[in-house]
């Protein structure tokens, strides 16, 4: 299986040649964009190589390429992935050479991948020859693959797929050389790849994600990117893209909701962000300090709530304010680091509830409804599990316990209430990859934001005090041993 590697290699000849550029950019949408990406200026030798060498990465590896089996000591390590794919097909015009070159490079892959062909369409029907709108292999009957530069809207990608399943072609995945890791449109919180993942039912891969430009800054490999740079692209993910913002824009996006959002600063821009979220008219947002760390902003918020916004009950609180800063072995444990964790993911969750029990008591006695109170889980906080999840975590796992419990113990102390620990999955946020990094984990274990808000929130919609209420559930619905 490929690294990820590539990406040090691709992001500095990108930035070399023009092909990303830093700077203030009015994108189609009316963004405006730190960054902007220019595929048309990929045409030397060199960037063709690089460029090959990275889409061949992603293809050779899960989803697209899977394990053969194991060898004779039971291992992995040395079996090689087998290609779930037959054809690679580039939509013109962009896409043909990318088709091309990429399936060259998989030679260099195995031998597994030495049939693998690549087709391509004629933008107008061929009345000559061969005639037709498709070059190269036929597509009847086989897995195809599609490859193109960046996805905006979907449309060209949509198109693709029409014309391969009208010559019988099987679309079996879609890799984008970069995903800009941002919702669609206001009245469309899900990035463009989401959108196209749930509508066609296939996965969606990128070489390079926003997030990839930001790590590749802050590790000082991008020349003439610093401080600046970094800032004003981090400003422009909290704005378009975190957990807690997801859930924000997922619950202002419907009719009819009072969208509260705890905030640590209201004067940091990723705070003043929240302002331009897009909302259903019938929709407000109101932002409020809390920082879990303090034992008054929470009821000091409520107090704001009642007195200010006229809000007197609660349907649903999300705590999802949350650290994972450090992932030591008990003997290794610093004393400090085990308290800065705990006060955080457990004392905070518990001054959050004390603040809002009252109102949520109110909406249960004046709407006749169940409200529900649920905090971010984790599998990292499960007892049960440490024998198949064993990594060293003493400060974060202990203190994702204790919310457990407290969580639980809501349950049971409150039977008109809804409360349950609630998983994102391994999001792919600066946590989620940290922590990834450090356990030794790949790329592959990482969600989407999409993925991870879009389960949340029906986990959320539908839970019942018999369905969920007392459960540690995750994002798709499971249920994790406590």
């Amino acid at each position: 299986m490929a690294t990820e590697s590539y990406k040090d290699t691709l992001l500095p000849l990108l930035l070399e040649a023009s092909v990303l550029s830093f700077g203030t950019y009015t994108l189609k949408s009316g963004r405006v964009s730190p960054y902007f990406f220019t595929s048309s200026l990929l045409h030397t030798s060199t960037l063709l190589g690089a460029l090959a060498r990275s889409y061949a990465s992603v293809l050779t590896s899960p989803p697209f390429s899977l394990l053969l089996g194991k060898d004779e000591a039971g291992s992995d390590s040395k079996v090689p992935y087998s290609p779930q794919f037959d054809i690679l097909f580039g939509p013109a015009y962009k896409g043909i050479p990318l088709s091309a070159i990429v399936t060259r490079e998989l030679e260099f892959s195995g031998k597994q991948f030495a049939g693998v062909s690549y087709a391509f369409n004629r933008k107008e029907a061929k009345d000559h020859g061969e005639g037709g709108t498709i070059v190269g292999a036929p597509l009847k009957g086989k897995r195809v693959v599609i490859l193109d530069d960046v996805m905006t809207a979907g449309t060209a990608m949509r198109e693709a797929v029409s014309i391969i399943k009208a010559q019988g072609g099987i679309v079996v995945g879609v890799v984008l050389l970069l995903t800009r890791q941002e919702r669609v449109s206001d009245s469309e919180p899900r990035s463009a790849m989401k959108v196209a993942e749930d509508e066609l039912g296939i996965p969606v891969r990128a070489v390079l994600k926003f997030e990839d430009l930001i790590e590749a800054i802050e590790a000082g490999q991008l020349q003439g990117a610093g401080p600046e740079q970094l800032e004003q692209m981090k400003i422009y993910r909290e704005k378009y893209g975190s957990i807690g913002k997801g859930l924000v824009a997922a619950y202002l996006s419907r009719p009819n909701n009072t969208v509260i959002a705890g905030v640590r600063d209201l004067q940091h821009p990723t705070s003043v962000s929240l302002q331009s979220l897009p909302k259903d008219p019938s929709s407000s947002l109101i932002v409020v300090k809390i920082d879990s760390l303090s034992e008054t902003d929470a009821l000091d918020a409520v107090a704001k709530l009642e007195s200010k916004h006229d809000v007197d009950n609660l349907d649903v609180v999300v705590a999802n304010a949350g650290i994972s800063a450090i992932w030591p072995a008990v003997a290794e444990a610093k004393p400090s680091d085990m308290i800065d964790h705990y006060r955080v993911n457990a004392v905070g969750i518990t001054l959050l509830f004390q603040a809002v029990l009252p109102l949520l008591k109110k909406s249960s006695s004046n709407k006749n409804i169940t409200p529900k109170f649920v905090t971010l889980g984790t599998i990292a906080g499960s007892i049960a599990a440490q024998e198949t999840v064993p990594v060293p975590n003493a400060a974060y796992g202990p203190s994702k316990a204790a919310m457990n419990w407290i969580t639980k113990k809501i349950h049971l102390e409150h039977p008109y209430l809804i409360a349950f620990p609630l998983s994102p999955g391994f999001v792919d946020t600066d946590m989620g990859k940290a922590g990834a990094k450090f356990f030794g984990m790949g790329p592959e274990v990482l969600i989407t934001l999409d993925e991870s808000i879009n389960g949340m929130t029906k986990v959320i919609d539908s839970a019942t005090r018999e369905t969920a209420s007392g459960k540690n559930l995750t994002y798709e619905g499971k249920e994790d041993p406590y």
